[in-house]
């Protein structure tokens, strides 16, 4: 888990006007709600009729390549230890890569589909990050989504950090992503510039801390 991207920000009007044909990008055309790929498609439907607008509606479009990043690693210990890791968000902070995640202020010890938790963070200044657990199979995959709290959720957040693991010959393939095709108005800062470079770094140093740790243990 990082957390180089969760400062809360404050847009002047004509930001928010740029911001709004870019969050047109990420309007969930089909039923699972997965983010278009093309500002077009979503113009297209406008002009549809009713039978090929629904067909359109059954299309899967994929994420935006700009909006994920993922690292892999592959750790020599079983998939039970370091997803016990992943689902205890009191032990995030001893894995985080980016220095930004502190302690966990709630939520279970372990947790399941569904639950919240919500972490104490610092980047410069502190702030609170709340997420919600929206995949998950138990040593296999987990991801949750992150949104600030109150007010400020309904402009920023909705980043989704994903683990998924895989049994291989000598450990466990460990594949970290951060997804942002769900984030909201802060989307078109977090494409630009060095965030991505910067969040691939720090994911990479959390799997290299997590197989550090479980080997010390």
């Amino acid at each position: 888990m990082v957390g180089v991207d969760g400062v809360v920000l404050v847009f002047a009007p004509l930001v928010f006007a740029l911001v709004l044909a870019d969050e047109l990008h990420a309007v969930a055309i089909s039923a699972s709600a997965i983010p278009a790929t093309s500002i077009d498609r979503i113009c297209l439907m406008l002009f549809l009729d009713p039978p090929a607008a629904a067909a359109e509606h059954t299309l899967r479009l994929m994420p935006d390549s700009r909006d994920v990043e993922t690292v892999e690693r592959t750790i020599p210990q079983p998939a039970e230890a370091i997803f016990a890791l992943l689902a205890d968000p009191s032990r995030h902070h001893d894995i985080d890569g980016s220095g930004s995640v502190h302690e966990a202020k709630s939520g279970p010890k372990r947790v399941k589909l569904g639950d919240q938790f919500k972490i104490a963070m610092k980047l410069g200044v502190p702030y609170t990050m709340v997420s919600t657990v929206i995949e998950f199979e138990d040593n296999r995959r987990i991801a949750w989504q992150s949104q600030s709290p109150g007010f400020t959720a309904k402009f920023t957040g909705g980043r989704i950090w994903r683990y998924e693991l895989e049994p291989v010959e000598g450990g466990t393939r460990v594949r970290e992503s951060w997804d942002i095709s769900r984030e909201k108005a802060t989307k078109i800062f977090l494409r630009a510039g060095k965030v991505h470079q910067h969040t691939r770094e720090a994911m990479e140093k959390t799997l290299e801390n997590i197989e550090k740790l479980l080997a010390s243990s």
